[in-house]
């Protein structure tokens, strides 16, 4: 999820791709989806989407990473962190029935200025229960 600039504004936007069985479950600003949840703490974050019938739940471990160069103002000075060790609990429904449900352990991670994406989200959507 980030800010993505369009002309002369910005919006939140997001692309959460899944491949289950060699088919591709897409939740994305622009097919219509919908964040119904996010919390980042500490230690973990938790997001929750829903486009149509498929509900999506994720919950992924914070790990140790490296520092990466980041874009800031139109060039790479900027640092943030990376890793490709957190584990991750990965849930999809459809009208409430179970479709696919694992974990994993080496799942890549990057958490920038969570509080600036929250802070651009409406206030229901950081209170509902993941």
């Amino acid at each position: 999820m980030a800010r993505v600039p369009l002309r002369r504004r910005s919006f939140t936007g997001f692309i959460i791709g899944l491949l289950v069985d060699d088919r591709l479950y897409r939740f994305t600003t622009y097919n219509g989806a919908e964040l119904t949840g996010l919390h980042s703490g500490a230690g973990e974050v938790k997001l929750a989407a829903r486009r149509k019938k498929l509900q999506l739940r994720l919950r992924a471990l914070r790990a140790p990473g490296a520092a990466l160069a980041a874009p800031r103002t139109g060039a790479m000075l900027g640092r943030i962190e990376e890793t490709l060790n957190a584990e991750i609990e990965v849930d999809l429904t459809e009208k409430g029935r179970p479709l696919w449900r694992s974990t994993g352990c080496l799942a890549g991670l990057e958490v920038v200025h969570p509080e600036k994406i929250a802070a651009s989200l409406p206030p229901a959507l950081n209170q509902s229960p993941l």
